[in-house]
């Protein structure tokens, strides 16, 4: 498929491929939107990952793992048609915001949290290859086993440790969640 991003680039490729994911996606909606089961239907498009590019961006920046999360569909209530929820989520927060919305209970899905939901925790937590980040309103933690650096960030000021630094406050949010998830994977075994 011709696409407007004609280098070839990493970068020109990523571009290439995200064109054709939304050309294709739109010529699936103009498809299927006569079928008798469109109305009743509710659809939800999210990355599985993030990606360093079009940008650079290291394993420890929180921007890589940012991702669109879009929910539609006509057995949606009208006034949440359209609506831009800007509130941190995670992709385990899907299943609690759409068991709301269809009124249904959520309880059993400890980890996940109703986007919508007000006031709420907005928070998200990652992990990658040797280390994981927790993302707040308030600041973004990171923290990587190999090097044994954090990284914290607030409001735009960056401060992190070396290996001979202490660990900071910030991370154990992090460290908790780390272990409680393992935890519950290994009582699930």
């Amino acid at each position: 498929m011709e696409t407007p991003f004609k280098g070839t680039s990493l970068a020109d490729q990523f571009r290439g491929a995200v064109y054709y994911s939304d050309h294709s996606l739109g010529q699936y909606f103009e498809k299927v939107r006569n079928e008798p089961w469109y109305k009743n239907t509710v659809f939800i498009l999210v990355a599985d990952h993030g990606h360093r590019l079009p940008r650079e961006k290291l394993d420890a920046t929180p921007e890589r793992y940012h991702i669109p999360l879009l929910i539609l569909g006509e057995p949606l209530r009208p006034e949440l048609r359209g609506q831009k929820i800007s509130k941190i989520g995670s992709q385990v927060d899907i299943v609690a915001t759409l068991l709301t919305e269809l009124g249904l209970s959520a309880q059993a899905f400890q980890w996940s949290k109703d986007l919508r939901a007000e006031p709420g925790a907005s928070f998200a937590y990652y992990s990658f290859e040797d280390g994981f980040g927790l993302i707040e309103d308030s600041q973004s933690v990171v923290y990587d086993d190999r090097t044994e650096r954090w990284m914290v960030s607030k409001q735009g000021v960056v401060s992190t440790s070396s290996r001979s630094g202490e660990k900071n406050d910030a991370v154990k949010p992090g460290q908790a969640m780390m272990q409680s998830i393992y935890q519950d994977y290994l009582e699930l075994r």
